[in-house]
């Protein structure tokens, strides 16, 4: 499976990850109402998509599955739904 870089960006930002840009990387931290949870990711400006062993590694940093990495993207999974995600994995 594939997914195009700028479609990964434009779904975390829509589910509350924040952006924070730097020279060569973008980094992305997941936040609520509450503030942020241990959870971040970066993306490359120069890899167009991702597949492979760099997109298990990014599913991996957002503790996720890859079925609701895949949700996460295509929008089934609400920004709601991923919160519950992680204060269940994270609050314990």
């Amino acid at each position: 499976m594939r997914y195009k870089c700028r479609e990964i960006e434009h779904a975390l930002k829509k589910k509350g990850f924040v952006e924070i840009r730097s020279h060569n990387h973008k980094k992305f931290y997941f936040q609520n109402r509450s503030g942020r949870f241990p959870i971040k990711t970066i993306t490359s400006h120069s890899n167009p998509e991702y597949s492979g062993i760099l997109l298990s590694q990014l599913i991996h940093q957002l503790h996720l599955s890859p079925e609701q990495f895949h949700d996460l993207i295509q929008c089934p999974l609400s920004k709601e739904k991923l919160e519950e995600i992680y204060v269940s994995k994270f609050s314990k």
